[in-house]
Order: structure tokens, then C-alpha cells, then sequence
């Protein structure tokens, strides 16, 4: 765990953003702290992640990763935003790659370090998904 110096301009900085000064996990903390809660909280065990073997967490982490202008850059005049639409005036310069069920969703409620926290974390998930099945990492995803 880092500790913030104690200087009147660290701490000032940091309780007005409501963090309390002498404590301030790393970033790696954080990504572990929050693959902790996935597995514990969420369920989300190796056992789970393994049925997950379409890529889909790695496409929930780049989606969480993808910063909000990346994501809104959809112009589509008919509103639709699934990749197959035949409407004639669609106009795709984004895909959504969100794999699982709209509710499932949460990016636009978090902050930005959480939404990046969340990407990091589901790709460690991940990886050790693909370091347990060595075959379909070799294969490249």
C-alpha cells in the first residue's frame, strides 16, 4: 500500500476529491482488489470464466478500456447500433462489442479509473482463462 506524504498540497488535493490522504491503493491494488470482488461478490470463478471461451471477456475488458469518445463515434441516422443493420441510411463507424445483455452494463455509471480497473481486472481473468486452456491460446483468439 503506498502512503502519500503528508505535504500540505497533497493533502489538500486529495480530501477535496474526497481520498483520504494517507491511504491510496496502487493501481495494481486496485486491479487485484477488484478481481477479488468479481470472484467472491459476482461469482465470477475460473470455473465460470471458462465457459466464457468466445472471447467475451476479452471483448467486456476492451469495452470497459475504451474511453467515451471512442465509444460514441456511432452515427447511425436509423438509431440502430447492431453491426447487421440493413437500414439504408446507417452509417457505422463504431461497433458495440458488448458480449453480454445490456443490463449486464455498468460502464456509463462508473468513474473512469473504476471503468479501467474493470477492463484490467477482466483481462487477467482472461489470461489465466487462456493459460488454463492452452490450446485455444495458441489458436490467437
Amino acid at each position: 500500500m503506498k502512503t502519500i506524504e503528508s505535504d500540505n498540497n497533497h493533502m489538500e488535493s486529495f480530501i477535496s476529491l474526497g481520498i483520504n490522504p494517507q491511504r491510496v491503493e496502487t493501481s495494481i491494488e486496485l486491479i487485484v482488489n477488484e478481481r477479488r470482488r468479481q470472484i467472491e461478490q459476482e461469482g465470477w470463478t475460473p470455473d465460470h470464466d471458462d465457459k466464457h471461451d468466445g472471447n467475451q471477456i476479452a471483448m467486456a475488458a476492451a469495452c470497459y478500456a475504451s474511453p467515451v469518445p471512442l465509444r460514441a463515434h456511432i452515427e447511425v441516422s436509423c438509431g440502430c447500433r447492431e453491426a447487421s443493420c440493413q437500414h439504408p441510411f446507417g452509417v457505422h463507424k463504431w461497433v458495440e462489442a458488448w458480449p453480454w445483455d445490456k443490463n449486464a452494463d455498468k460502464r456509463v455509471k462508473l468513474s473512469r479509473i473504476r471503468q479501467l480497473v474493470i477492463a484490467a481486472a477482466l483481462c487477467a481473468a482472461e489470461i489465466d482463462r487462456l493459460q488454463r486452456n492452452p490450446a485455444e491460446e495458441e489458436a490467437g483468439g
